[in-house]
């Protein structure tokens, strides 16, 4: 177990690293694709978090990054802003979300514990540990993402990542 850990610690880090990497201005120095309009956020038929197009921290801003496995290789699905609104992509849409509650440690302008909710009813739990520190940041270990929607649908995905500041 202390190897897959250590294997996805090292993953994600990579992973980190290239989706923080950007131009000058914190945009990422390929052309990302047009992230898709925001749509209701339902986890009817299945739905599952899908890859962000916009993975990366802004400079001059703090916030969190977390990752899932999926193909074995990490996939960024959780993006927040510390001071600004959160996004997924559930459906092929990309779902914003607004902090509603926070609670335990704190570090980089994001808690172990938040609750976040979209326009249209969508709670997305988000709890991670912070685990080992790097320059401006840290890695956020035994990470879940907890979904449930407006229609009594829930979903779980295990997720790690960093949370820091540039």
């Amino acid at each position: 177990m202390r190897a897959i850990r250590t294997l996805l610690t090292g993953a994600l880090l990579l992973a980190g690293l290239a989706g923080c990497a950007g131009a000058p201005g914190g945009g990422s120095s390929a052309a990302a694709p047009a992230a898709p309009v925001a749509g209701p956020a339902s986890l009817e038929e299945g739905q599952t978090l899908g890859p962000l197009p916009q993975a990366f921290i802004p400079s001059e801003a703090c916030g969190m990054l977390l990752w899932t496995v999926s193909a074995q290789r990490p996939i960024p699905v959780f993006r927040f802003v510390s001071g600004e609104t959160a996004e997924i992509q559930l459906g092929g849409q990309i779902v914003p979300l607004t902090l509603v509650n926070v609670s335990g440690d704190s570090g980089f302008g994001v808690f172990e514990d938040q609750v976040f909710q979209s326009p249209d009813g969508l709670v997305v739990e988000v709890s991670a540990e912070f685990g080992v520190g790097f320059a401006g940041g840290a890695y956020l270990e035994s990470g879940l993402i907890r979904m449930s929607d407006a229609a009594g649908w829930s979903a779980v995905t295990p997720a790690a990542g960093i949370a820091g500041c540039r």
